[in-house]
């Protein structure tokens, strides 16, 4: 009789999406810039390649079996203890344009942003992946309202955004777009596009989808690497 099992497997194109980085130590955390984090694994202070090693392994059993913070925080937490790695300790810039900082990888603020924005961008590029693949069947993207308790007011503005899955807008507004962003967004067949179109369905709220979403502006940001000077930065 087979054996039976509780919940659902990892997509493979999130999984594959993850194993596929390779490890890029880096001491500040815009050593590794933009597109380099879609396929150079990084931890900001974690320049010992060991130790980046057991971050990007502990993560990949964590997505890969759908876990919660607390189970990876079990997981890891044994592993950089025997390393040292685990509470206060001095790292040093092994290209020496930076001072020495006290880190502490016990911290759980650390440890949450580390294991958050690796599930996100994960999940993200596996979402991205199936749209792709299905968007003769699903051609439009739906842009939906952030869970946040606080949410930006800019991230506000685009909730509703319906778009074709190939318009530039999602190059840069394909959530998470932003530091600890909780927007997301799914697809919509044609025949639900030209539903949520129909401004009758909007009477009480008064909201239509914009065909056009404004555009995002910029700001230059410095970089820390020695090869960029500086960057262009989407608000919000």
């Amino acid at each position: 009789m087979p054996k039976t099992t509780k919940g659902f497997k990892t997509p493979a194109e999130i999984t594959d999406y993850f194993r596929q980085k390779k490890l890029r130590p880096a001491f500040h955390w815009a050593d590794v810039w933009g597109e380099e984090h879609a396929y150079a694994h990084t931890v900001a202070k974690v320049v010992d390649l060991e130790v980046l090693g057991i971050f990007h392994s502990t993560l990949d059993e964590a997505i890969s079996g759908g876990w919660s913070f607390e189970r990876w925080v079990e997981r890891v937490q044994p592993e950089l203890q025997r390393r040292g790695w685990w509470g206060k300790r001095t790292v040093s810039d092994p290209t020496g344009k930076h001072a020495d900082e006290i880190v502490d990888f016990s911290r759980s603020r650390r440890l949450k942003t580390i294991f958050w924005s690796n599930m996100r961008a994960a999940r993200a590029a596996g979402q991205w992946h199936r749209l792709q693949r299905s968007k003769k069947a699903i051609p439009y993207i739906l842009y939906v309202r952030t869970a946040a308790s606080d949410p930006r007011p800019e991230h506000l503005s685009w909730a509703g955004t319906l778009l074709p899955v190939d318009d530039p807008f999602w190059d840069t507004h394909f959530p998470p777009n932003g530091w600890g962003c909780l927007c997301s967004v799914r697809g919509v067949t044609k025949w639900e596009a030209r539903r949520l179109l129909d401004a009758a369905k909007w009477k009480s709220t008064g909201k239509r989808f914009p065909s056009q979403p404004k555009p995002r502006n910029s700001k230059r940001f410095p970089t820390s690497t020695t090869n960029r000077c500086c960057t262009e930065i989407p608000e919000a």
